[in-house]
């Protein structure tokens, strides 16, 4: 996987994860996170599916962010009891968001009968990003990416945002690829 780091203007830095022909890019302005997947060949695109091997380097950032999730402890605090746990993963909101270990996030920039849809999966030990359009007419959307817009305030995710955040905070300590790497512009 090449990874490219990219600073932003908000004193942090951007992403774009690229491997097999596909990038992911995560970018965050002062308030909300993007997640994009797109081809490198810029292919009209309706779904696409990223795949985040154990080897990658990012995968211990991912797969921490699935097991928070997945394991009802979105605030990452390790003192977060059993019961607190529990009870969020009896909650109405929980469950429209975790079913069989599946998390599916709505793009929060879409409205909802028509987001952008990501489901993370583990499968083995990889973690799957499988991103869906929905498309409607006289709805613009990018025929060639398929992004995920997550607001940090006013979520349709409500709480489950954190997760989100505290992945984008812990990708700042990832390191540029050694190889040559793509470079926005």
């Amino acid at each position: 996987m090449k990874i490219n780091k990219v600073n932003n203007e908000y004193d942090a830095f951007d992403f774009d994860f690229t491997k097999d022909g596909k990038m992911l890019s995560i970018d965050k302005d002062d308030s909300n996170l993007y997640i994009t997947c797109k081809y490198l060949n810029y292919k009209e695109t309706t779904n696409i599916t990223f795949t985040i091997s154990k080897d990658d380097e990012i995968h211990s950032v991912f797969n921490k962010l699935y097991t928070n999730i997945t394991g009802g402890n979105i605030f990452d605090d390790l003192n977060d009891s059993e019961k607190s746990k529990t009870i969020l993963k009896n909650e109405s909101v929980y469950k429209k968001i975790v079913k069989d270990n599946v998390i599916t996030i709505h793009c929060d920039a879409y409205p909802l009968e028509y987001p952008n849809i990501l489901k993370i999966k583990k499968e083995n030990e990889n973690i799957i990003l499988d991103f869906k359009k929905v498309n409607k007419e006289n709805l613009f959307k990018c025929s060639y990416t398929i992004s995920i817009n997550i607001k940090m305030k006013d979520s349709r995710l409500l709480d489950f945002c954190i997760p989100f955040n505290t992945m984008y905070n812990d990708l700042q300590r990832i390191e540029n690829s050694k190889e040559k790497t793509l470079v926005r512009k």
